[in-house]
């Protein structure tokens, strides 16, 4: 009786240390600056049954989820980002400084839709006038960050196309990276449906045109 006892305090003493600690806000995907239009998350640490409170710059949010989404980044979304488990210790702030442009390079769909049935694949094409070469490109499916592999190109090459693995998440985020510059974001959905409403090129910003097609 005494053991069981002990392991009831003892689970007690673990989950109140959880409560208690101070939570860490990560950001996914996992990305060093941040242009217009890019998709950012944003986790409160370890998920847990509490609801979460969101801060941006002290202020409350809305949002009572643990992840924050923040579907297309504009430079309003720059400031101190907090979140807090319940009533425990609010995280450290993480500072989001949204640049007001788009990359110098660009990734674009060469082969395929923004939206495709599970199990299907596009073919993306990286630009970059002064050459692709050293360049690397990242897939992430939501709790993962992969590198994609490329194939090798002309020295000189000012692009190259790679096709994605079988899509069978709900959202793949690709971009492109060198150890100075990045790419912007291609976001590829996956859907079950015969029928599906597309943007092009790029996800809605503010004061920005954008094409639908269906």
């Amino acid at each position: 009786m005494r053991a069981i006892q002990r392991l009831l305090l003892l689970a007690e003493f673990v989950l109140l240390a959880r409560c208690q600690q101070k939570p860490q806000v990560q950001i996914s995907p996992p990305l060093e600056k941040i242009f217009l239009g890019d998709l950012i998350l944003l986790r409160c640490g370890v998920s847990t049954d509490s609801e979460v409170t969101w801060y941006v710059n002290d202020t409350v949010q809305a949002q009572r989820n643990h992840t924050l989404k923040i579907e297309a980044a504009a430079p309003e979304h720059s400031g101190r980002y907090q979140c807090q488990h319940g009533n425990g210790s609010k995280s450290d702030d993480y500072p989001i400084n949204v640049l007001g442009h788009a990359p110098s390079a660009a990734l674009i769909i060469r082969t395929g839709q923004p939206v495709v049935r599970s199990g299907g694949s596009v073919v993306l094409q990286l630009d970059y006038d002064d050459g692709v070469k050293g360049w690397k490109c990242w897939v992430n499916t939501g709790e993962q960050t992969k590198t994609v592999r490329l194939r090798r190109s002309d020295e000189k090459a000012v692009s190259v196309s790679f096709q994605s693995n079988r899509l069978e998440v709900p959202e793949s985020v690709f971009w492109c990276t060198n150890q100075e510059l990045r790419s912007n974001q291609i976001r590829v959905r996956t859907s079950e449906k015969d029928v599906s409403l597309e943007m092009y090129p790029l996800p809605a910003v503010v004061g920005v045109s954008l094409t639908l097609k269906c």
